[in-house]
């Protein structure tokens, strides 16, 4: 279950949001304009405050410190930051927590980025543009259900409908039927992709399905 709040409180926006690549591209460039800020010099603490006003998903009180952003540049290059490298004096609990956020924001930079990696940039999503998972899944909200028959037999007659491997087919079906193994199948990218593949009024029932299974995530 995903933790960081950053990316929980994205994820809730960009259910709602018609231009996803959009929006994806809008909140990396506000992430990229605040952490090469190079007057971030204040801690938001005490007298010092600079207001931090920003369109952005994510927001906050006041601008963050030169600190903040040392962290994250540290992580973002290393995958890690060493927090015995925090100076042992009376400003270390708040410098501890500080480092702690600045890690989810990285995180969550990190995590914008690839999502919008794998986001298209039409909205018009052709059966091509998907991936077998995300077919399967597809068939599986439209109503289709195979509970019923032997998965051999299900995933052979599929594989040669939609022309891919019955391997893999059956991989994904076995996972749609697995309580343990479903997340795997319903991962964010995939449900996001066919949350804009039914993005259709006729289809708003299964966008409802979708973002319930979305919500399950956060």
């Amino acid at each position: 279950m995903e933790t960081n709040k950053y990316i929980i409180d994205f994820q809730k926006v960009l259910i709602d949001t018609n231009n996803k690549k959009i929006l994806l591209e809008l909140e990396i460039r506000e992430i990229e304009k605040l952490i090469h800020k190079e007057e971030n010099l204040y801690l938001g603490i005490g007298n010092n405050l600079i207001k931090y006003q920003s369109k952005s998903v994510f927001q906050f009180d006041y601008y963050p410190s030169q600190f903040f952003n040392n962290v994250v540049h540290n992580y973002l290059l290393n995958n890690e930051f060493n927090f015995n490298s925090i100076s042992d004096n009376r400003f270390k609990e708040r410098d501890i927590k500080v480092a702690k956020n600045a890690i989810d924001f990285a995180d969550y930079y990190k995590w914008l980025k690839n999502i919008n990696s794998d986001t298209p940039k039409s909205k018009s999503l052709n059966k091509s543009d998907l991936t077998l998972s995300q077919k399967i899944l597809s068939l599986h909200y439209l109503g289709l259900k195979l509970d019923d028959y032997d998965k051999t037999k299900s995933s052979k007659i599929l594989s040669k409908i939609l022309n891919q491997s019955e391997d893999n087919t059956r991989k994904y079906l076995n996972q749609l039927s697995s309580a343990t193994k479903e997340s795997e199948l319903k991962s964010t990218k995939n449900l996001n992709t066919l949350l804009e593949l039914f993005e259709n009024e006729q289809f708003k029932e299964v966008q409802n399905k979708i973002k319930k299974d979305i919500d399950k995530l956060g």
